[in-house]
């Protein structure tokens, strides 16, 4: 991993509503993990919402290990 690279953990109740290009532009977006996992909640639940919706995202910082 390089420092800046993000992960996400989700449950169904979030990739069955948005699609791979919503995440993908909301995790490459600016703010805190809080407000970035925030974010795909409240997109999701805008969406319909209609399963449970798990988020995790971390962002690794730290030394390269590539």
């Amino acid at each position: 991993m390089t420092s800046g690279d993000r992960v996400l953990l989700c449950s169904d109740g979030l990739w069955e509503m948005l699609s791979d290009q919503e995440i993908a532009e909301v995790m490459g977006g600016y703010g805190s993990m809080r407000q970035i996992a925030t974010q795909l909640v409240d997109r999701a639940n805008h969406s319909g919402g209609h399963d449970n919706i798990s988020v995790v995202v971390y962002e690794h910082h730290g030394r390269n290990t590539r």
